[in-house]
Parts: C-alpha cells; sequence; structure tokens
C-alpha cells in the first residue's frame, strides 16, 4: 500500500488524491491507509456519533500526522432537497 501510495502521489504530484472509505467502526481500511497518507478529513453526524466512537476512531487513525475532523448534520427539507448544517472543521492536536 505504502508503495502505490508513493506512486500516486508522484505521478500526480499536481492534485489532490482523495480516498473515501467505510466508517472506521465498519471497516479496518481507514486504519490500514492511516500510515501511508498526509492527511485525514474525519467526519462524523452531528448530535448523533457518540464520543467513545469517536474517540476510538481516532485512536486507529493516529498513525496519521494531521487529522482534521468535521461534524455535519443533513437535514432533508423535501424529498429532493438537503441542508447540511453544524458544519464545523478544526486541526487535530
Amino acid at each position: 500500500m505504502a508503495i502505490l501510495m508513493a506512486e500516486m502521489t508522484r505521478r500526480f504530484a499536481d492534485r489532490y488524491i482523495i480516498i473515501d472509505t467505510p466508517p472506521c467502526m465498519a471497516s479496518s481500511d481507514a486504519g490500514a491507509l492511516a500510515p501511508v497518507v498526509g492527511q485525514i478529513v474525519f467526519i462524523v453526524e452531528a448530535h448523533h456519533t457518540q464520543q467513545v466512537k469517536i474517540e476510538a476512531s481516532l485512536s486507529m487513525l493516529s498513525a496519521c500526522p494531521r487529522i482534521s475532523c468535521c461534524s455535519i448534520k443533513a437535514i432533508r427539507l423535501r424529498a429532493n432537497i438537503l441542508v447540511l448544517t453544524s458544519i464545523i472543521i478544526f486541526p487535530r492536536s
């Protein structure tokens, strides 16, 4: 995995490479990628995700040098209108 990521970084140095993984508690993909990526954007559902699950997930991702968190909440107004609220992004220290 590290070799693949290094090659992608070399080939696409002028671009951002975004890898979308399943939730941390449902799959080991994010934890396996954490040591070989430069940054993680960790997204949680506002007012729903339990703190203990957030802490466990961040622990799984701790091999990544930079983790940013984003808390979002989607509200459906009508069948085809979705509004995102409570967007907060903060770097993890």
